[in-house]
Order: C-alpha cells, then sequence, then structure tokens
C-alpha cells in the first residue's frame, strides 16, 4: 500500500508545469504593458496634432495678414520657404478690461517656428530619449518691435485700452514634433488665402521612435478669412 504524499518525481513535475504557468503569465503580462503603453503613446501624439493643427488654425482664421516671403518677427527673420519654416501672421489683440473687453484695440505680428529639439533648455524640453535627431520643437513668438504691433482707434476708454508690448516673448507650443525631409511645414496660397500646415508627432519607448501618422505628416488647410 502507497503511503500518502508525493514522490520526488511527481514533485519535480509539478514545479515544472508551475514554472511553465509563471512564465507564460509574465510573458502574458508583459505583452499586455506593452500593447497598452503603444496605445497610450498613440493617442498623446494623434493629441498633441489635434492641439497644435487646432492652436495654428485658430489664430490664421483670426489673422488680417498672413505673410508668404522673409519679414521680420521680434527682430528675427521669420521666412515660409526656410527649412525649417517660420510662417508670419499678424493676429488681433483684444481688450481684457472694462469697456475693451473683447474688442479688438490692436494687431501684432506671430510667427510659428520650428526649432531643433536638441536645441531647448533640458530644464523647459519633454523629457524623452533618441528623439534628439529627428525631434522639432514649435515655437511662438510675439513681437514687441515698433513694426511688430499697430494698435487701433477705439469705442473704448483711453485707460482701458492695453499697452503696445515692450518685450518679445517667446512660448512653447509642443516640443514632440517631426518635420518630413523635403516638405514644407507651411505653405500659403495667396490667390485663395489658404495655409496649408503639415504637423506630425513623435514620441521614443527606448530605442524605438514612433511618428504619426507613420508614412507622413498630417495636412490640414486653413482658410484665412481676414487676411489681405
Amino acid at each position: 500500500m502507497r503511503e500518502h504524499g508525493f514522490t520526488l518525481i511527481e514533485l519535480l513535475v509539478s514545479m515544472a508545469i508551475f514554472g511553465i504557468l509563471i512564465v507564460a503569465v509574465l510573458n502574458f503580462q508583459s505583452s499586455t504593458i506593452k500593447v497598452s503603453s503603444a496605445m497610450s503613446n498613440q493617442a498623446t501624439r494623434l493629441q498633441t496634432i489635434s492641439d497644435v493643427s487646432g492652436f495654428v488654425g485658430d489664430r490664421i482664421k483670426s489673422a488680417r495678414k498672413v505673410y508668404a516671403v522673409s519679414t521680420t518677427v521680434g527682430g528675427a527673420t521669420c521666412d515660409i520657404t526656410a527649412t525649417p519654416a517660420c510662417l508670419a501672421v499678424e493676429v488681433p489683440v483684444l481688450g481684457t478690461v472694462g469697456d475693451c473687453t473683447g474688442m479688438i484695440v490692436g494687431w501684432q505680428k506671430r510667427a510659428y517656428r520650428y526649432v531643433l529639439w536638441s536645441s531647448l533648455d533640458a530644464t523647459a524640453r519633454t523629457p524623452m530619449s533618441g528623439i534628439s535627431s529627428v525631434g522639432y520643437a514649435l515655437q511662438e513668438v510675439r513681437g514687441a518691435a515698433s513694426t511688430d504691433y499697430t494698435s487701433v482707434t477705439t469705442n473704448c476708454t483711453v485707460a482701458n485700452q492695453p499697452a503696445a508690448p515692450t518685450a518679445t516673448i517667446t512660448s512653447l507650443i509642443d516640443d514632440t514634433l517631426a518635420l518630413t525631409s523635403g516638405q514644407a511645414a507651411f505653405s500659403y496660397d495667396a490667390t485663395t488665402r489658404t495655409v496649408t500646415i503639415k504637423v506630425r508627432s513623435v514620441s521614443s519607448t527606448g530605442s524605438t521612435i514612433q511618428y504619426t501618422p507613420t508614412t507622413g505628416p498630417y495636412t490640414l488647410k486653413v482658410f484665412a478669412r481676414n487676411s489681405v
């Protein structure tokens, strides 16, 4: 008669089966994490494209002028044909005080320019390895020179009208963008008053770089309805 318990062989077989199950579970968990991470990164890149194109598109729609040739904004040259390109527009400045609130009190030149991701201060850029050679940042430059700002006559109280800007302000729109070689980031058709924007987002996981869209930039056409 056999005594109660397991033999050594049975224990070894059980441990082997248990080990196989553990490996399978860990592999499944690892794959799930990778898929989840990839989907999260994809969603972030899509949101970036939506935010950037929406922000710049809104500025273009409200602009009274689009500069398709070289112009100076904030003391620097902005050229739509440069590499990387710089788009300059003249947008309304709205009052925010008293009876000037919501009223156009001036027009200001603003430039949208690409700079290398690696050129940003390390404390200001998105911490991401692997994109230093392909990543770009899109900046907005608000000029303060006498040629960058034009005040307009309004019916609101003079004391409530903002003073002309005295300093050029450069702000970061996004720094997880990519430029496609041979394709202009901005172009302008003066006949139809249409600005074409090309936006592509980039991120990295370790040494793997992902782009959205994968085959090339997203293209947005914006009608500059107020431009001349």
